[in-house]
């Protein structure tokens, strides 16, 4: 490689670089800590409307539950949607290397149906509970993606071992 082609792959290099990380601080920014709240405000929100339901004395309790199943599942279904338009819009905001990169591993964020099917065991112990982790998922995001990235490389072109970090995290 000549000198003008090192400078060149450096400069590149120094630009993604700089790009990704300035990434992880807007999708920080604008995903991360935005939906770290949700799970605790959904919460309040679900005790504020059923003591609000409570109220009318003319309900009967399984009428008081049906409200409340029904709280329960619009806020898991707007957490969901949410946390798919907070992924959009941190999106609009990123380099196109981290476009590239969240487009490859995930192009669009699960729908309310495809994450109640992936908590169906929870669902079947209690509805509420799967309701929550729903919403404690959507409040989540994905604090290894370096490593959700290498593991996705791995799955759709079927190469290499996992790190040896990532070994460690697999056994616990």
């Amino acid at each position: 490689m000549n000198a003008y082609m090192m400078a060149a792959a450096a400069m590149v290099l120094t630009k993604v670089s700089y790009d990704l990380l300035n990434d992880i601080r807007i999708r920080d920014r604008v995903y991360t800590q935005p939906l770290k709240t949700m799970p605790a405000n959904a919460k309040q929100l679900i005790d504020e409307m059923m003591a609000e339901a409570a109220k009318d004395k003319s309900l009967s309790a399984e009428q008081l539950g049906q409200i409340e199943k029904g709280i329960y599942k619009m806020l898991s279904e707007g957490a969901v949607e949410q946390r798919n338009f907070e992924m959009k819009k941190t999106r609009e905001m990123i380099s196109y290397v981290g476009l590239f990169l969240s487009w490859f591993m995930k192009q669009k964020g699960l729908s309310y149906e495809q994450i109640q099917a992936k908590y169906l065991k929870e669902f079947s112990v209690s509805e509420r509970e799967g309701h929550l982790k729903i919403i404690e998922s959507a409040a989540g995001s994905n604090s290894d993606l370096l490593g959700k990235f290498y593991i996705t490389l791995r799955k759709k072109f079927g190469f290499g071992a996992q790190p040896a970090a990532h070994q460690k995290q697999a056994k616990l």
